[in-house]
């Protein structure tokens, strides 16, 4: 297993060729700078990439390197956009450190299917915007403990996965010694125009996404045994099921997320919020669990002005009438409502 490192000047290319024959190995390469690099390596399964400051925006082409299958980068508050293009077989981004700014793009070119986590340190902050231009099967998970559950891992301002079917938020992976990470993600937008399935597992930290910008989104699965915040934002949805009852952290589904006509929501044994529009949403159907002591809020906005609301929090189905109309769905599962 060999580390060797490169002068970025090796990167362009016909500069150089690297065969790492036999074992796993790495090359490292400090401060890119390159506009179009394109190194040739073969035998070669891991680049351990550092940015840097005051540089045009960077690119790399790895057609020439197609036995690279992950990326360790570290952001290093670069001020510049950065690519990584023609990475067929790149199936893991180990990333840590943020961008200077919102404004500086960070594309990981890579397979179909990707796994995305920190390294290191956090990855991110307020001022960091990932693109996954090719991934169909996306997994953004810790891979770097912090200090607890609710101290952020990976802070992401957007997370725009371009060609994602699935995506996954959160993950149970350990450290060698068997460890169980910890962190909280927190991706301010994440916006996936071709998600039909979005899969949350807090089983090691908080997961919160304000906002939601995927349009066909139709699944929501949700584990774990840490809050999970969705929707609190400005999103774009059109969710059939949310399936969450194995979760035993508090959710909050917020009042932006969209739900079809006759969608079902299921929450699990937390203390679990509710949001919906009692003009498009109210042929919702919604379980929010039961168990002692718990404590679920089902939130009613919009024009309640078509006529009679009947609410009973101790029937078997707690709301039989809703804006004028006999509900026909069940509801069950909440011990508050609140309807202001």
């Amino acid at each position: 297993n060999n580390k060797l490192t490169l002068a970025k000047a090796d990167l362009p290319r016909d500069q150089i060729v690297i065969d790492g024959g036999d074992g796993t190995d790495t090359v490292v390469v400090v401060d890119l700078t390159g506009t179009a690099d394109r190194p040739a390596m073969s035998n070669v399964e891991t680049l351990d990439l550092d940015l840097t400051t005051g540089t045009a925006n960077v690119a790399l082409n790895l057609v020439d390197a197609g036995g690279i299958t992950t990326i360790e980068l570290d952001l290093d508050s670069t001020d510049e956009n950065f690519t990584v293009s023609n990475a067929s077989n790149v199936t893991a981004y180990k990333v840590e450190a943020a961008a200077a700014a919102t404004s500086d793009i960070i594309t990981l070119g890579s397979s179909a299917t990707l796994a995305l986590s920190n390294t290191n340190a956090v990855l991110g902050d307020n001022n960091t915007s990932l693109v996954t231009p090719d991934a169909t099967d996306l997994t953004v998970k810790v891979g770097k403990s912090t200090a607890n559950v609710s101290t952020s891992a990976i802070d992401l301002t957007t997370l725009t996965a371009a060609k994602a079917t699935d995506v996954t938020v959160g993950g149970q992976d350990a450290t060698a010694a068997g460890v169980a990470y910890v962190g909280k993600i927190d991706i301010g937008t994440l916006s996936a125009a071709k998600a039909t399935t979005l899969t949350v597992d807090a089983d090691q930290g908080q997961v919160t996404i304000p906002a939601l910008s995927t349009a066909k989104l139709a699944t929501v699965n949700i584990s774990g045994d840490n809050t999970v915040n969705l929707g609190s934002a400005a999103s774009t949805t059109v969710i059939s099921t949310v399936s969450a009852g194995s979760a035993t952290g508090a959710i909050t589904l917020g009042q932006a997320l969209d739900f079809a006509s006759n969608a079902s929501v299921t929450t699990g044994t937390g203390n679990d919020t509710l949001s919906l529009d009692i003009l498009t949403e109210g042929t919702t159907t919604v379980d929010m669990g039961e168990k002692a002591s718990d404590t679920d809020n089902l939130k009613l906005f919009g024009a309640a002005n078509m006529g009679l609301t009947v609410v009973n929090l101790g029937a078997a189905d707690q709301i039989s009438q809703l804006n004028g109309s006999v509900d026909s769905v069940s509801q069950t599962g909440i011990e508050n409502l609140d309807a202001s």
